[in-house]
């Protein structure tokens, strides 16, 4: 028995199929998302819903075969596109990345007297709706996630997880509604509904993709998750929305909350570090090499103690973007590039351990994922170092389209709860 796992990135659009018996993923697709539509603004950011859905589609054709019982969506969160009555689409995918909520309004920007950030939906629809822009037609905003759901399944309108519903903004957690609701907003589930078929396939209703990443990767429900790619993320499950200020709370499922913290620089604060010692080699007339390997090879050797203090805010905080990164401790004989290194990956694992607060007690398990730890040996060390515990990998690498197979595979009755959809996750030795 099979469960197909779509997941909508910005740039990419990936698909599995997973063996719902052995837990394997046994076909893997991804394809670019080649969907950015050309801008008449520098703040836009857009996309063409239907080359995603068509996309998307060609994937799922590719992946389904005989025995598949379930099709799970996850996708990219904050945005969102408008339907018509029928769930047709009247206007393109107004992406997170869209600026327009930081444009003027009433001596500040529409964002801050929101009260919320930009590109996150509500504030969209309410610039949209201030300058008298919203399409014509337009029944209903939803989640790109939604969009291909519903065009899967036939429905007319969308049924949105409150995964996507929080990320909209302005949402209250613990009544799990709308603060400012309008007739545009969609019906909302916390649940792994089915929606429909598609070729007599059930269908499940959409995941945000931070939600089906955790479902997908961490089998233990006191486990966290960690991820470093540009930026880097932590995340654990709690009962409770009042998280502590460096965190956010975000509904996940079965009543519970996922607590996330980001930092805006993870890997990026290895890669301005590689670009700083390209820029002294080309001070000195000279091409530089291929950098990554030397400074791997180097970190093999080195021994993994802390001497600089790097605090890698180089691009701000969420809380403060004005924020600045520094460095302690230089002195002679700890002015040097080794240890440059080894500080600025013990930054990024103090970054993560401050923002959680330093992980409840509970917390038995830190899984990772993210090519920035998982081809980084000396990175894990110093996680196990900060964190107490070693950085465990799941077998597979597509982690949200894995929790939207396994979300999907609950819904259509494979499995009774997500517990034992998750039971299937297996980790590298």
């Amino acid at each position: 028995m099979y469960a197909i796992g779509i997941d909508i990135g910005t740039t990419t659009i990936c698909g599995i199929r997973l063996n719902l018996d052995s837990g394997a993923v046994e076909e893997t697709k991804t394809r670019d998302n080649s969907s950015f539509l050309s801008a008449t603004h520098t703040w836009e950011r857009l996309q063409d819903p239907n080359i995603i859905l068509h996309t998307a589609k060609a994937l799922l054709s590719e992946l389904v075969c005989p025995g598949t019982a379930a099709i799970g969506i996850s996708s990219q969160m904050h945005g969102i596109l408008y339907l018509d009555k029928n769930g047709d689409p009247v206007s393109p995918l107004y992406t997170w990345q869209d600026g327009r909520g930081d444009l003027p309004y009433q001596g500040t920007t529409y964002a801050k007297a929101l009260r919320s950030a930009t590109g996150f939906g509500n504030v969209t629809d309410f610039v949209l709706a201030q300058t008298h822009a919203l399409p014509e037609n337009a029944a209903v905003f939803c989640s790109i996630g939604d969009f291909l759901a519903m065009q899967l399944t036939g429905r007319k309108m969308p049924l949105t997880h409150l995964s996507f519903a929080a990320s909209f903004g302005l949402f209250d957690l613990n009544r799990s509604c709308f603060l400012y609701p309008n007739s545009r907003q969609p019906a909302l589930t916390d649940e792994p509904a089915v929606l429909g078929t598609w070729n007599g396939i059930p269908v499940c209703a959409a995941l945000g993709d931070n939600q089906a990443s955790f479902l997908g990767s961490v089998s233990d429900p006191d486990g966290a998750l960690i991820n470093i790619g540009t930026g880097s993320q932590i995340s654990f499950l709690s009962d409770s929305t009042e998280c502590p200020d460096t965190m956010e709370a975000r509904p996940y499922a079965g009543g519970k909350f996922l607590w996330a913290a980001s930092a805006l620089c993870g890997g990026r604060a290895y890669a301005l570090l590689k670009q700083f010692f390209e820029q002294c080699i080309e001070m000195a007339g000279l091409k530089p090499p291929a950098l990554y390997p030397i400074m791997e090879r180097a970190l093999q050797t080195l021994p993994i103690r802390r001497t600089l203090r790097f605090h890698n805010q180089f691009c701000g905080t969420r809380q403060d973007p004005a924020l600045r990164g520094k460095i302690e401790n230089l002195s002679p004989e700890t002015f040097t590039p080794q240890n440059f290194l080894i500080g600025i990956l013990y930054g990024i694992a103090d970054e993560l351990f401050a923002l959680s607060g330093g992980l409840p007690d509970r917390c038995r398990t830190l899984v990772a994922s993210g090519n920035g730890i998982r081809l980084n040996p000396a990175l894990q060390k110093i996680m196990e170092q900060v964190f107490g515990m070693f950085p465990i990998f799941p077998v597979h690498r597509e982690e949200a389209a894995y929790g939207a197979a396994l979300f999907a595979s609950v819904g259509s009755g494979v499995f009774p709860n997500l517990a034992q959809a998750q039971s299937l996750i297996a980790y590298e030795s």
